[in-house]
């Protein structure tokens, strides 16, 4: 093992958004566990550096950095490969994912590897040469903010961020919201914050860990052959679609909740997907 403790982990300007995104992350989680946050550390010739790259972002690399990567298996979609260069003096722990989203799994395998504590970041050898490849396309994980969970229905924003944050690391890639009023009661004693406002704020918190929002959306109304019902059903859900800032899916479900036969079913999810 070796010390990171007083490595480097560059921003380039080729980076985006979500890149910065994951170096921030990784250094806060580090910092959490060990004291040191390397964000802080002097940049300079001689210094160890951890490095984050994409393969479909190569003016962030190069193609230099490809042969060292050569030996190692190539990594399938969101998959991600590890490479420690270097030897006495300086080294370079560098990740490159197959994507976006291959990059940020990858800091988070290094995370869950490394030995962080009392100022020091021990690195493994062993992660050199790791090519991983997640399983299944779809990763994910349904947050219903209602009053049947005895859990995050107490919780806030914040907590929120907190537990998504960790899905994404071990690998989720989807986050299933509830939107209010899809539940039998409308509000818990436990609420600590506005369903609508949560629902919106934790979507905007997703999308910023490149993960894709869900709906779970049953046809709840008492009588959608009623022109009045259906016209309030779809009101509602134009008002929702349209305040979520960032929408991937929808998952309509036809029983539990749901009582309409399939044709009819499918006649209001046609009309839904309109307004969407």
């Amino acid at each position: 093992m070796f010390d990171l403790a007083t490595a480097v982990v560059p921003k380039t300007p080729y980076m985006t958004v979500f890149e910065k995104k994951t170096v921030d992350v990784f250094c806060e989680e580090l910092a959490g566990r060990s004291g040191v946050d390397l964000r802080g550390n002097a940049v300079s010739a001689e210094a160890d550096t951890i490095e984050f790259y994409n393969e479909g972002n190569p003016a962030a690399y190069g193609e230099n950095l490809l042969e060292l990567f050569r030996d190692i298996p190539e990594a399938g979609k969101e998959g991600f490969r590890i490479r420690i260069a270097g030897g006495e003096g300086r080294r370079r722990l560098i990740v490159l994912g197959k994507d976006e989203r291959g990059e940020f799994y990858g800091c988070a395998r290094i995370l869950r590897r490394v030995a962080a504590k009392n100022g020091r970041i021990l690195c493994p050898e062993e992660l050199d040469g790791v090519s991983m490849t997640p399983e299944y396309p779809l990763r994910g994980h349904q947050l219903g903010f209602r009053d049947k969970n005895n859990t995050y229905s107490a919780w806030t924003v914040k907590d929120f961020e907190r537990y998504i944050r960790d899905m994404a690391m071990f690998g989720a890639n989807a986050i299933e919201l509830l939107p209010p009023k899809t539940d039998d009661a409308l509000f818990s004693s436990t609420f600590v914050e506005d369903p609508f406002r949560l629902m919106i704020e934790v979507s905007r918190i997703i999308h910023s860990y490149h993960m894709d929002v869900w709906l779970w959306y049953p046809n709840v109304g008492e009588d959608y052959d009623d022109l009045d019902c259906l016209y309030r059903e779809l009101q509602e859900r134009e008002l929702i679609f349209s305040s979520i800032p960032y929408l991937d899916a929808i998952l309509v479900p036809l029983g539990d909740p749901g009582s309409l036969w399939p044709d009819r079913a499918m006649q209001v999810t046609e009309e839904c997907a309109k307004i969407m």
